[in-house]
C-alpha cells in the first residue's frame, strides 16, 4: 500500500536477453517521482560504468556515478530519459537494486539477482509536485464555505425566522462595534490631547531653557566684567600699598625732622633775651635787672607757636598727597 502511495514504479522485468540470457540483461523502468526525489540503482562492483541522462525541458538535475552505484536527484518537474550500462569481463551472478526516494514521502527499494556481463537500465522518470495538503487558511476557507452553504440551505427553509435571528446578531454586532469604535475614538482623542500637552510643555521646556541659557550667559558676562573690575582694583590697591609702605618711612622722618625744626626753633625764639634798659643796686651781691616790657615776649611766643603750627600743616600736606 506503502508503494503505490508513494510512487508509481513499474518494472518491466521481462529480462529478455538481447543476446545470451547468461551475457545481457536489459530492465525498462518508468517511475513516477514527486519532488524533490532520487533514483538510485546499486550494482556489483565494475570499472566500466556508462551513464547518460536526458530531459524534454532541459531541467537541472544532479548525477553522481561510481562503480558500485549511481544516483539521481533533482527539484524540476519534466520527463528525465537515464540509460545506464555496466559491463563485466564475464557473466557473474551479483544483485542489483533500484531505490526511489522522495524526502516527503519517503522511499520504495526492490532488489534483483541475475548472472549477467552486461547489466542494461533504461529508465523513464517523470517527476510530479509533491502531494499538497491544505493548509490551515484553506481549511478555514473551506469550513467557512461550508458554513455559508449550510446557512443558504437553512435560509431556504427558513428564511424569514432565520433573517429575523441574523439581524438581531447583526445588530448587536453592529451595536458592540459601534461602542467599541466610540472608546477607540474617545481613546484616541485622549492621546492626541496628551500628545499635544506634552508637545506645549517640550516647547515651553524649550524657551525657559533658552531662557536660561542667556541668563547664565549674562551672568556670566557679569562675573567675567566683575572679576575684571575687582582685579584692575585689587592692582591698584596692591600698587598703593607697595606705595605706601616705600613713602611712609621717608614720610615719617620728614615729619619728624620738620616737627623738630619747628620745636627748635620755636625753643630758641623764646630763649632770646631783650633788650636791657637799666640795672638797679641793691644789697651788695645782688642786681636787678629792668627789661623791656613783656609785649615783645609774647611777639617771640606766637612766632614759636606759628612756626611749629606750619611745620605741622606741611607734614600732614605732604602726607596727603605722596603716600596715597
Amino acid at each position: 500500500m506503502k508503494a503505490k502511495l508513494l510512487f508509481l514504479l513499474i518494472v518491466l522485468l521481462s529480462l529478455v536477453p538481447v543476446s545470451n540470457a547468461d551475457v545481457e540483461f536489459k530492465v525498462p523502468l518508468k517511475i513516477m517521482l514527486p519532488v524533490p526525489g532520487a533514483l538510485t540503482i546499486s550494482f556489483p562492483w565494475s570499472d566500466n560504468v556508462t551513464v547518460n541522462v536526458a530531459s524534454y525541458r532541459q531541467s537541472e538535475y544532479t548525477l553522481i556515478s561510481r562503480q558500485t552505484y549511481i544516483i539521481f536527484t533533482t527539484n524540476a518537474t519534466d520527463t528525465f530519459n537515464l540509460n545506464l550500462i555496466v559491463n563485466y569481463p564475464k557473466p557473474a551472478p551479483g544483485e542489483y537494486g533500484v531505490r526511489a526516494y522522495s524526502s516527503l514521502l519517503g522511499d520504495y527499494y526492490t532488489t534483483l539477482t541475475l548472472n549477467t556481463s552486461r547489466f542494461i537500465v533504461s529508465a523513464e522518470i517523470v517527476t510530479v509536485p509533491a502531494p499538497h495538503y491544505p493548509t490551515a487558511e484553506e481549511v478555514a476557507s473551506a469550513q467557512s464555505k461550508y458554513i455559508a452553504s449550510l446557512l443558504e440551505a437553512l435560509a431556504n427553509k427558513t428564511s424569514l425566522e432565520i433573517l429575523e435571528k441574523l439581524e438581531n446578531y447583526s445588530g448587536r454586532i453592529m451595536l458592540n462595534l459601534t461602542s467599541h469604535y466610540k472608546q477607540y475614538l474617545n481613546s484616541l482623542t485622549t492621546l492626541k490631547s496628551l500628545i499635544q500637552n506634552l508637545e506645549n510643555r517640550v516647547t515651553i521646556l524649550e524657551k525657559e531653557h533658552g531662557e536660561l541659557t542667556g541668563e547664565i550667559d549674562s551672568l556670566t558676562k557679569l562675573i567675567n566684567i566683575f572679576r575684571s573690575e575687582m582685579d584692575s582694583r585689587v592692582s591698584a590697591m596692591d600698587n598703593m600699598l607697595k606705595n605706601f609702605q616705600a613713602n611712609t618711612w621717608m614720610s615719617l622722618v620728614i615729619v619728624c625732622i620738620v616737627f623738630i625744626a619747628g620745636i627748635l626753633g620755636a625753643v630758641y625764639l623764646g630763649s632770646e633775651r631783650g633788650p636791657v634798659i637799666g640795672e638797679i643796686s641793691l644789697e651788695r651781691g645782688k642786681r636787678e635787672v629792668v627789661e623791656k616790657p613783656k609785649g615783645k615776649h609774647e611777639v617771640k611766643f606766637n612766632k614759636a607757636l606759628f612756626i611749629v603750627t606750619a611745620a605741622t600743616i606741611i607734614a600732614i600736606i605732604y602726607l596727603i598727597l605722596f603716600t596715597r
